[in-house]
């Protein structure tokens, strides 16, 4: 699990940095791992579902505080809650587009169903 943790946080580093590089912020490798790190521990805390908003409220105060423009943090997480997105919606589209053939159509109806009927 730690392994997991650590190749999680060195490829959001990179995402990071690479969106540093698009958007031409000018910045220390130093501060963007210190943002990394600082916007990955803001995530433990759930405040609302997705801390929509509220990562990204502390992303530009995270990036104001070491020394960047607020508006970069803003621009900076809410590119990156873009890519998580894009990403989700790709990924789910192809999963369900390579097992559907495994479906009938009585199983969709099935759930609806119970799903209906749940109250």
């Amino acid at each position: 699990m730690f392994i997991l943790t650590c190749t999680s946080v060195v490829v959001y580093i990179l995402l990071l940095f690479w969106i540093t590089i698009i958007f031409s912020i000018h910045v220390t490798i130093d501060n963007i791992v210190m943002f990394a790190l600082m916007i990955r521990i803001s995530t433990l805390v759930r405040i609302i579902p997705g801390n929509l908003g509220v990562q990204e409220l502390f992303s530009g105060g995270a990036y104001h505080l070491l020394g960047g423009n607020l508006n970069d943090g803003l621009a900076i997480a809410l590119f990156v809650r873009f890519i998580a997105l894009v990403l989700t919606i790709s990924i789910g589209v192809i999963g369900v587009t390579a097992n559907v053939k495994y479906f009938e159509g009585g199983v969709f109806k099935e759930i609806w169903g119970a799903l209906t009927q749940r109250k």
